[in-house]
C-alpha cells in the first residue's frame, strides 16, 4: 500500500511539474492588444493631432484621428498625468522611477526624461505657463505663511492640503509657489493672466462617486492682475477637470449634475454662472 500511494504521489508531482513547464514555456502572442482597457489621462497636443495618454503605467502618443499607439516611455515605473507643452514638443507627466511621483519633462519624439522635481512628497503637474518655460504642478511642501487656510497642524506632508507651484523645465532652480491654496488641474490662459482651476478641501477619495457635501470640487477662476478668486461653478457635487475653450470665452468641465459625470460647458465669468450646457448625456458610465 505504501508502495503504491509512493507511486501516487510521484505520477501527481510529474504531472505538476509538467504542467508548470508548459505554462512558462508557452509562447505569449506577441503584437499590439486589441483591445487594451484602462487608457487613462488622455491629453491633447496643442495641434489637435495628438493624443498622449498613460497605459500600464507608461506613456503613449496615437494619432488623434486613431492608428497606431508608441511608447514615450519604458521605465520599471508608474508614469501617469501627462500634459503638453504650448509648442507641442515637450511632455510633463509623474513617475514615481525615483520613490515618490516627481514631474519629469519628456520629448514629445521620445527618448530621455529630465527629472524636474526632487521633493520627498508627490507631485503631479497640471500644465505650463504660456511661454512654455515651467511646469505647473500640485504638491504638498511645508505651509505658507501667508496661507488662508486654516493651520491644519500636520506634519506630515503627505497629510497636508497641496500648493499650487511652477517649475521651470531647465531643472537648474527650486519650484516657486503660485497660490497657497489647492489648485488642482490648473491651467493658464493664454496671455497668463488667469487661471482656471478645480479646488479640494480635504483627503477626500477623488474616486468617490456623487459627493453632494460641502467637501466637493468646485472650478474657480484666478486673476493675477487683481489677486482675486471667483467660483464659476454652481453645483452642489462634484464639478473637476476644467479646460479652456479655444477663444477662452468659456470653459470645459465634468461635472455630476445629470447625475454620472458628463462634458459641461459655460461661460467665463460671473455673467454665465448659471448658464452651463451639457455637452454628453451617458446614464450608466461616468465619463
Amino acid at each position: 500500500m505504501i508502495r503504491n500511494m509512493r507511486r501516487a504521489l510521484l505520477t501527481v508531482a510529474a504531472l505538476g511539474t509538467a504542467v508548470l513547464l508548459s505554462h512558462y514555456l508557452q509562447a505569449e502572442t506577441l503584437g499590439p492588444q486589441s483591445t487594451p482597457l484602462w487608457l487613462r489621462y488622455p491629453a491633447i497636443s496643442p495641434d489637435g493631432k495628438s493624443i498622449a495618454f498613460s497605459f500600464e503605467g507608461h506613456l503613449f502618443t496615437v494619432p488623434s484621428m486613431g492608428g497606431r499607439a508608441q511608447s514615450l516611455t519604458t521605465e520599471p515605473a508608474h508614469d501617469t498625468a501627462p500634459v503638453w507643452s504650448p509648442d507641442g514638443a515637450f511632455i510633463a507627466f509623474a513617475s514615481d522611477r525615483s520613490g515618490h511621483y516627481n514631474v519629469f519633462l519628456i520629448s514629445a519624439e521620445g527618448g530621455p526624461a529630465r527629472r524636474l522635481t526632487f521633493y520627498s512628497t508627490d507631485d503631479t503637474p497640471s500644465g505650463f505657463t504660456p511661454d512654455g518655460k515651467y511646469v505647473l504642478f500640485s504638491g504638498q511642501r511645508m505651509q505658507s505663511v501667508k496661507s488662508s487656510a486654516f493651520p491644519t497642524g500636520v506634519q506630515d506632508p503627505d497629510l497636508m492640503l497641496p500648493a499650487l507651484y511652477r517649475v521651470s523645465i531647465e531643472g537648474d532652480r527650486e519650484p516657486e509657489m503660485i497660490l497657497t491654496t489647492p489648485a488642482l488641474n490648473a491651467q493658464f490662459d493664454m496671455a497668463g493672466q488667469r487661471l482656471i482651476y478645480e479646488d479640494t478641501k480635504s483627503r477626500e477619495s477623488i474616486w468617490r462617486k456623487h459627493n453632494t457635501s460641502t467637501l466637493a470640487h468646485n472650478i474657480w477662476l484666478f486673476d493675477a492682475r487683481s489677486g482675486n478668486h471667483l467660483k464659476l461653478s454652481t453645483y452642489v457635487g462634484e464639478n473637476r477637470n476644467p479646460v479652456w475653450g479655444p477663444d477662452e470665452s468659456f470653459f470645459l468641465y465634468l461635472s455630476e449634475k445629470s447625475g454620472s459625470s458628463n462634458l459641461w460647458k459655460q461661460s467665463v465669468g460671473v455673467a454665465g454662472k448659471d448658464a452651463a450646457q451639457q455637452i454628453t448625456h451617458f446614464e450608466k458610465n461616468p465619463i
